[in-house]
């Protein structure tokens, strides 16, 4: 069993109604989360129940996602621009770029979300949940996604997202 513990406290900590403290998480929590990534990179998804895949992949993306940001803080937007225009190679990068190593698998956010969990799962739900550090994308959970508490999280997720008048 994964122990979410780690990245649920940093969630806990900086991360209040959808919006996280990258702030006060550089300056005090950074190496916890790559502590956290760490102990985690040996995981093997197909020996994993369903839900707990599930959630582990959506807190893995996540963690990276916020990672990235970290790693580059302060930063105004992950997509930069270029002479006033938006520099769409820099925004891609982002989220193709290989960043984490899962059981020697070199993988990319687009490889978690795209060929992992959209390729694995039937669960549509996840559209709701992953976080791409961006004010038009879903509200970061101030806590970890669990095996047990799933599709309540993931139903919670999905109606706030699709009832939010922005």
């Amino acid at each position: 069993m994964i122990d979410f513990t780690p990245w649920d406290k940093l969630l806990h900590r900086y991360v209040e109604n959808g919006q996280v403290d990258y702030t006060q998480w550089q300056a005090e929590s950074a190496p916890v989360l790559d502590q956290w990534l760490a102990s985690v990179s040996n995981t093997e998804i197909d020996k994993l129940e369903q839900e707990e895949a599930i959630a582990f992949l959506i807190n893995l993306y996540n963690a990276l996602a916020i990672r990235q940001v970290l790693q580059k803080y302060p930063i105004d937007t992950i997509r930069p621009k270029i002479m006033g225009v938006p520099n769409w190679a820099s925004f891609l990068r982002f989220f193709k770029k290989d960043i984490y190593e899962l059981n020697g698998q070199a993988l990319s956010l687009d490889e978690i979300e795209h060929g992992i969990l959209r390729a694995r799962y039937t669960e549509p739900r996840i559209h709701f949940a992953l976080v791409c550090v961006s004010e038009s994308c879903p509200h970061l959970r101030p806590e970890a996604y669990l095996p047990e508490q799933l599709d309540a999280q993931l139903e919670e997720d999905t109606r706030r997202f699709i009832n939010n008048p922005e």
